[in-house]
């Protein structure tokens, strides 16, 4: 839970904190999914939603579509690099979902997924058995 005042900055410097913690433990490079807002459940659910957004997609926001940059940037600085061996790539893309929250606390969660993020789509069209 971020303390609200704490702006831009805070957000970017506690998504930058939790990814240096991951080390290279999540398997770099990696893509980050950030949840703010709502309550903190509601967070850890926009984080895991984030994940699912297409990587060559920023935010529609042009607010948190420069939010997703500085944390990318952030993130490189780190100099984790792929397979955590050290390296100017840390993760290859950051996204945001955001929901209106309380004005006393400004709930953040992050979800981490390896370089092997997979993506798949299933359509049925009406008539056709699954």
């Amino acid at each position: 839970m971020l303390n609200p005042t704490g702006g831009k900055e805070a957000v970017v410097e506690a998504v930058k904190q939790i990814v240096k913690t991951a080390g290279g433990k999540p398997c770099p490079p990696i893509f980050v999914g950030v949840g703010l807002g709502g309550t903190m459940d509601r967070a850890a659910y926009l984080s895991k939603r984030a994940l699912l957004r297409d990587v060559r997609l920023s935010h529609s926001d042009p607010r948190y579509a420069k939010l997703e940059q500085d944390i990318l940037a952030a993130i490189q600085s780190l100099g984790i690099g792929s397979g955590g061996l050290g390296g100017s790539i840390t993760a290859l893309h950051v996204a945001i979902e955001e929901e209106s929250t309380h004005i006393a606390g400004l709930p953040l969660a992050v979800s981490i997924n390896c370089w092997a993020d997979r993506k798949a789509v299933v359509e049925w069209k009406e008539g056709e058995d699954a």
